[in-house]
């Protein structure tokens, strides 16, 4: 009795210290391998193989110790079945039950069998692919917005805004289900600014145009955008001018530029901008990375020669330990329903929208051609759960054949330090040739709460040759404006 004990209690210890040595090292440092390189300088890669040692010794622990306490109670289980044999079915029958009821509920909240990574990627969640219209790029893979989109979007907003009522709902039976959402988004946002719904800043400066008799070139270009928000060269932007009594800036970045911080599109840094007088240049475009922030730069600041260039630099996706290694007339993503799709994961190039799609699936997914296992546990939502929550511990593998051989072509695209190291400061030379003041806003990395990840200089393989002035007590509100306007108030 004793030894049995003895075994129940090690078998109860070492599923506990299995779960907390997981919870606090395992998840945590295997999704974050520089962290162990941050907290152990010298000896990171020697507390990797100390911790995959302790992982496989507690599991061992557990298996030996559970296999040895079944043994044990062996006959004792064979005689309790016998004399239960009623209770045992309808213990079966609850469990069935019990267990059905779990299935349909983890899928009515959006649990999908063999899914993995359901809470950080919902999107992949399609039975085939449609590929939506907004963005094209080009011989240089820059990307921007398809034109006859952007026509469909100022179409729309002067219908909307007609007289005429078969116009205005002509405006309305406008089908944007195979447009980018990013593009059908601004409908509501410039209509809102139109029809004085918004009470935005920019709103309030626009108004006031509108009621002008005689607007000025600078109110021509904003009464323009108003209605036609994506510019020529197929940014959502007022015109490009080559000359202007005005101070020109040119903003270089992805979705804080582009808007998507803001609840209506216009009331963004960039439209504040606008609405103090200065004539300002938006060439953010939603996912950019560095390669796109240099192809813009080179093509736009020789031919604008801009008073001010401001990069804005993201933490949260802008540092890259790998070279892009875009096709020309590649866009940077594919839109589609399964969401955005990257269309040069880790420097690899994809053929198409239907391979970035597969390979996406692939990661998110249980990969069913590793084990039987696997392929049973991605039947069910409730299966798929459990395998996800014992992956860490136990070490599945969850990568299939197709991401292994992915992930090693993309070996040959790796560097040891950030893609933007190379790219930003080219950027910087173009602005010096060009008569230019360059400024380089970081914007720190957030936590879905607003909390700071990652500051400017936290890495420090990150720009070591520059220092940066930082801005404390910085929420998911507040901070793109902040930043911003401290690096206009710096630059002008």
């Amino acid at each position: 009795m004793f030894t049995r004990r003895i075994l129940l209690l090690i078998v109860v210890l070492s599923i506990a210290i299995l779960c907390l040595f997981n919870y606090f090292f395992g998840y945590t440092l295997l999704a974050s391998p520089e962290l162990i390189q941050k907290w152990f300088p010298r000896f990171g890669w020697l507390w990797l193989h100390i911790r995959d040692f302790l992982n496989l010794f507690l599991v061992s622990i557990f298996i030996i110790s559970l296999s040895a306490f079944l043994w044990f109670y062996s006959s004792n289980i064979a005689i309790a079945v016998r004399q239960y044999r009623l209770e045992l079915r309808l213990s079966i029958i609850s469990s069935i039950f019990i267990l059905t009821i779990g299935e349909v509920a983890l899928r009515q909240i959006g649990y999908r069998p063999g899914h993995i990574n359901y809470l950080y990627n919902p999107t992949t969640f399609v039975d085939s692919l449609i590929e939506y219209k907004g963005y094209l790029a080009d011989e240089n893979a820059m990307t921007y917005t398809d034109p006859l989109v952007a026509d469909k979007l100022h179409t729309y907003l002067k219908l909307k805004n007609s007289v005429n009522p078969s116009e205005e709902d002509s405006a309305s039976r406008m089908d944007w289900s195979k447009v980018a959402w990013d593009i059908s988004q601004l409908t509501s946002s410039y209509f809102d600014v139109i029809s004085a719904k918004d009470t935005s800043e920019f709103t309030n400066f626009y108004q006031a145009i509108k009621k002008k008799p005689r607007p000025d070139p600078f109110d021509s270009l904003i009464l323009n955008y108003v209605f036609t928000p994506i510019n020529k060269e197929g940014f959502r932007s007022i015109e490009f001018r080559k000359r202007s009594t005005k101070k020109r800036i040119l903003f270089i970045g992805d979705s804080f530029t582009f808007g998507m911080t803001a609840s209506n599109r216009l009331a963004s840094f960039y439209d504040r901008r606008l609405a103090r007088g200065y004539e300002v240049y938006n060439t953010g475009i939603i996912g950019a990375d560095p390669p796109q922030y240099l192809a813009v730069a080179e093509k736009y600041i020789p031919l604008l020669k801009p008073d001010i260039v401001i990069i804005n630099f993201y933490l949260g996706n802008d540092i890259q330990y790998y070279r892009q290694n875009f096709r020309p007339y590649q866009t940077y993503f594919y839109r589609s329903n399964a969401g955005a799709l990257l269309a040069c994961p880790f420097g690899v190039p994809m053929k198409n929208a239907r391979e970035a799609w597969e390979l996406d699936r692939d990661y998110n997914m249980i990969p069913i051609d590793r084990s039987l296992l696997n392929k049973v546990c991605s039947k069910l939502a409730i299966t798929t759960l459990f395998w996800n929550a014992f992956r860490n511990v136990f070490h599945f593998e969850t990568h299939s054949a197709r991401y292994k051989d992915f992930l090693k072509r993309a070996d040959a695209f790796k560097i040891d330090h950030p893609d933007a190291n190379d790219r930003i400061p080219i950027i910087e030379k173009l602005c010096i040739d060009n008569d230019s003041k360059f400024v380089l806003s970081v914007i720190p990395s957030l936590k879905g709460d607003g909390r700071i990840l990652k500051y400017a200089g936290d890495d420090k393989r990150l720009f070591p040759a520059q220092s940066f002035l930082r801005i404390r007590n910085l929420s998911s509100q507040t901070i793109a404006p902040m930043v911003i306007h401290t690096s206009m108030i710096e630059a002008t």
